[in-house]
C-alpha cells in the first residue's frame, strides 16, 4: 500500500507511543524491519516517488526509525543552539545592586543559514519570574558558523522583589529565537538555564561594622546589638581597619584617632 506506519508495542500488541505515518505517493517496495536492544524500530525500503516526507530520492534505500527525529534531516532548516560549554561570568557570586558580566556563544549547527534573531540573557527565580534581562542581536549564521557575546551585562535591583530577600540562588536563563518563530532542525538547545549564587542582603548577621576608637564603648556597642538579634561583622579602632573589615558600614563615630574623619 502507499500508507504504512511503524513505532514501537508492548506485549499485547498496543502502540508505547504515537504511530509515526508516512506516505511517498507509491507503493513501499521490499521493507524491512529491524528493533535494537534499545526498542527503537528501523525501517528500510525502496521507493520510486520523491512524494514523501521525509525526502528519499528515486531508487534510493530509505530510511525510517523511532531513535530519529524527521526535522533532523530536513535540509532546509537551520538549528541556533546555545550551550553551557561556551558559557562564563563574573562575578561568580551575583549581588544585588550589581552587574554580572556573561559570556556565550551562539552557533548554527543546522543545515541551512540562520536568519537574523535575538538571544535572551536573563536572571530568573526558580518559577521563572525575570529580576533582570537583557538581549543580544543574533547575525545571521551560515551553517557551522557561531557568533561570540563577550560582554553581556545585567544589572541587578539594590534591593531583590519583595519576598526574595532570603533568596540563595538564581537562575542564568539563555534562551535564542524565544518565539519560536525560525524552522530549525532541533528546539532542545535553543533553551540554557543554570543555577548562579546570589549573595543575600544582610539581614541579622553582619548588618554592623563598629567603628569605635573606645575598646570598652565598641565592646558595649557590640552587646547592645546582640540584645536585638543582630550580629556586627567586625570592630574596628582606625579607619585601615575599618576599609579592611566593612562590608556595608550602616553606623560610625566621625572622629576616628588616626587622623581621616566623616561619615
Amino acid at each position: 500500500t502507499s500508507h504504512s506506519a511503524y513505532g514501537r508495542f508492548n506485549a499485547q500488541g498496543e502502540p508505547i507511543q504515537p504511530m509515526r505515518w508516512f506516505f511517498y505517493g507509491a507503493p513501499v517496495y521490499e521493507p524491512d524491519l529491524v528493533v535494537d536492544p534499545e526498542n527503537d524500530v528501523h525501517v528500510t525500503f525502496d521507493a520510486n516517488s520523491t512524494d514523501g516526507y521525509p525526502p528519499c530520492p528515486d531508487n534510493a534505500l530509505c530510511y525510517l526509525g523511532t531513535s530519529f527525529n524527521a526535522a533532523a534531516y530536513d535540509l532546509n532548516r537551520s538549528d541556533l543552539g546555545v550551550d553551557a560549554a561556551h558559557l562564563s561570568f563574573e562575578p561568580l557570586i551575583a549581588r544585588w545592586g550589581g552587574t554580572l558580566t556573561i559570556t556565550t556563544t551562539v552557533f548554527n549547527e543546522g543545515w541551512t543559514a540562520s536568519p537574523a534573531s535575538t538571544l535572551l540573557v536573563a536572571l530568573t527565580t526558580e518559577d521563572g519570574t525575570r529580576v533582570a534581562e537583557t538581549q543580544g542581536n543574533i547575525s545571521s549564521l551560515a551553517p557551522h558558523q557561531s557568533q561570540n557575546f563577550p560582554n553581556l551585562s545585567l544589572s541587578l535591583t539594590t534591593n531583590p522583589p519583595a519576598g526574595l530577600e532570603e533568596m540563595e540562588y538564581l537562575r542564568l536563563l539563555l534562551e535564542v529565537d524565544a518565539a519560536g518563530s525560525i524552522p530549525e532542525t532541533s528546539e532542545q538547545n535553543n533553551r540554557l538555564s543554570i543555577p548562579i549564587l546570589v549573595q543575600k542582603l544582610p539581614t541579622r548577621t553582619g548588618l554592623f561594622l563598629i567603628v569605635e576608637d573606645e575598646s570598652l564603648v565598641a565592646r558595649d556597642l557590640e552587646n547592645m546589638i546582640r540584645t536585638l538579634g543582630y550580629e556586627a561583622c567586625g570592630i574596628a579602632s582606625t579607619a585601615d581597619e575599618a576599609l579592611i573589615l566593612r562590608t556595608r558600614p550602616r553606623t560610625r563615630r566621625c572622629n576616628w584617632r588616626d587622623g581621616p574623619s566623616g561619615i
